[in-house]
C-alpha cells in the first residue's frame, strides 16, 4: 500500500447513504467569516465558521434537507462578500453576504 493518510470515514462518522460534497481549508475560526451552504432546491443557509471550532467526535449537522434535496454548494464568505447563483436555463441572482 502506497497511499499516505489517514480514511475520512474513520475520522468522520459518515453513515452510509451521506456523501462529503466539498473540504474547506481553514486556518482559525473567525468570527466574521462564515460557510454558505446552497442546495439544489434553492434553500440557502449562512453558518458562523465558529460553530465548527469546537465539535464533538460525533460531528455536527447544520442542515436537515427535503426529500430528494441534495447539497450543491459549499463555501466560505464573509459579510461584504457577494454571493452569485446561476442555473441551467442562463439565470442568476446575486445575494450580499450581509443579507443571507
Amino acid at each position: 500500500r502506497t497511499a499516505k493518510g489517514t480514511p475520512i470515514p474513520s475520522v468522520l462518522p459518515i453513515k452510509s447513504d451521506e456523501n462529503i460534497n466539498s473540504i474547506l481549508p481553514v486556518s482559525k475560526f473567525s468570527e466574521d467569516e462564515f460557510i454558505v451552504l446552497v442546495t439544489e432546491y434553492g434553500w440557502i443557509k449562512k453558518t458562523p465558521l465558529a460553530a465548527f471550532e469546537k465539535l464533538s467526535c460525533r460531528g455536527l449537522i447544520i442542515a436537515s434537507m427535503e426529500e430528494g434535496d441534495r447539497l450543491m454548494f459549499t463555501h466560505l464568505c464573509k459579510d461584504e462578500d457577494s454571493v452569485l447563483l446561476g442555473s441551467k436555463l442562463g439565470k442568476a441572482t446575486r445575494f450580499a453576504g450581509d443579507l443571507l
